[in-house]
């Protein structure tokens, strides 16, 4: 089996690039994939790790966007074979980067008129150099007694309708899913079920997903239940696109859930990648 959604600490993950190789072959993992938000900067280590391990690496990226249909809820999505200098996606990568910098120290400010002490010195401390994100919040809040554990941080103050939250600067799906062809990439929407659609629109949706030219849809989710992903699988097939699977690990920032399996249950197919991969000749 294989995963296709992992995150290191190059984003808000608590695991290096190399680390993730070792453990997906403890998984027994014939491939993986580094899917970082925003950043292609950890590919080359986890790609080196891997080739030692004699496990198949791929390399990806998450994105934000926004569906201007279904009041601008943020949809994210994974772009896979897209590599360190791929344009125009490095370009893009870097805009969402800049912005990121800015949305933090938003969510600080707010954060500090909320009442909440905190400084941006110790968020970093959480961020090892790499990217600040909203687990890094959180943790310096833990560490500082504002909150009991993460999940609170994020219940009362980072979650997307809590009162510290900043939106991300987004592009819609169109655009990404032309972006991503034009940097030879993949584009696949990721966890679907997070925004929350009625069975209709979701199939209404995919449709479109197929039009704009996303290639796949994340069905096999570390989060999903046999319900949940049985369903995907139909609506995925039905519009002819390709049903794609990770565990969306994010190590210690994400409890309970492991590379490769999920909950327990997760398995996806090797099928998956052979299928994006044969897509992805048609490319050339």
């Amino acid at each position: 089996m294989i995963d296709l959604h992992v995150h290191s600490t190059f984003s808000d993950g608590t695991d290096s690039p190399e680390a993730l190789a070792y453990l997906a072959k403890d998984a027994n993992l014939s491939a993986f994939a580094l899917t970082d938000h925003d950043c292609l900067d950890g590919i080359e280590l986890a790609r080196s790790e891997a080739k030692k391990l004699g496990i198949e690496f791929v390399a990806g990226v998450e994105v934000s966007c926004q569906h201007p249909v279904y009041n601008n809820k943020s949809c994210h999505v994974l772009i896979y074979f897209v590599e360190q200098g791929s344009e125009p996606i490095g370009q893009v990568l870097q805009n969402l980067r800049e912005d990121r910098k800015q949305r933090n120290q938003k969510m600080l400010e707010r954060l500090n008129q909320l009442g909440v002490d905190l400084s941006m010195q110790e968020v970093a401390k959480f961020a090892g150099g790499q990217e600040l994100a909203r687990p890094h919040f959180a943790k310096a809040m833990v560490e500082k007694k504002i909150v009991k554990n993460v999940n609170e941080a994020f219940e009362k103050y980072l979650s997307d309708n809590a009162p510290a939250y900043v939106k991300k600067a987004h592009i819609t799906l169109k655009e990404i899913a032309k972006i991503a062809k034009d940097s030879k990439g993949l584009a696949v929407l990721a966890h679907p079920l997070r925004l929350n659609l009625k069975t209709n629109e979701l199939v209404n949706l995919f449709k479109e997903l197929k039009d704009y030219g996303f290639v796949g849809a994340e069905c096999y989710y570390g989060d999903y239940s046999l319900e949940d992903r049985n369903l995907l699988l139909e609506i995925t097939k039905r519009a002819r696109l390709i049903p794609t699977g990770g565990s969306d690990y994010h190590g210690n920032n994400k409890e309970g859930l492991r590379l490769g399996i999920g909950r327990g249950d997760l398995c996806v197919p090797d099928e998956v990648l052979d299928a994006l991969k044969a897509f992805k000749a048609l490319l050339k």
